[in-house]
């Protein structure tokens, strides 16, 4: 007595050939890691924590009666939320901000560390602490693991 097998491999090589060509243009998968990048980082401004979960440290007094409100990391407009963005490409995601102010915020300066001001005064007027906003947190990295599994998936399917 004999068996057989017959093999069709038609649809096998054109799943193979269709996941090919997702996986050589990881663009769709780094958009997908900006969206979730994007969002993860908005939703630190609502925390006011850090990526590694610490919290951020409180407005001083007198930042407070100069701003009005003691609502971390936003101005009048909130505009340092708003400008979080992500560019995408093939095998690059970027994300943060164009605030010119946004590095100084996610790093902290020291009070003077921009020089002084033409009536002598320091720049910034005192120190500014590091409140971190941009970066992945453990949560973070496993959910993007959780996408990029999905993603892989997708291209055998």
């Amino acid at each position: 007595m004999a068996s057989t097998i017959e093999l069709n491999l038609g649809e096998a090589q054109g799943v193979l050939e269709r996941a090919a060509r997702q996986l050589t243009d990881t663009t769709q998968l780094m958009q997908q890691f900006g969206e979730y990048t994007v969002a993860s980082t908005n939703a630190r401004f609502d925390s006011k924590t850090a990526p590694d979960g610490t919290a951020w440290a409180a407005n001083s007094l007198l930042t407070i009666s100069r701003k009005g409100h003691a609502d971390i990391l936003r101005g009048r407009s909130g505009a340092l939320r708003l400008s979080i963005y992500y560019s995408a490409s093939r095998n690059l995601l970027i994300w943060g901000s164009p605030r010119d102010y946004a590095g100084v915020m996610q790093r902290g300066a020291a009070k003077g560390a921009f020089g002084q001001t033409s009536r002598g005064q320091p720049i910034p007027f005192g120190t500014i602490p590091a409140r971190p906003f941009i970066g992945l947190s453990e949560l973070d990295r496993q959910m993007l693991g959780e996408i990029a599994t999905k993603w892989l998936k997708d291209a055998f399917e």
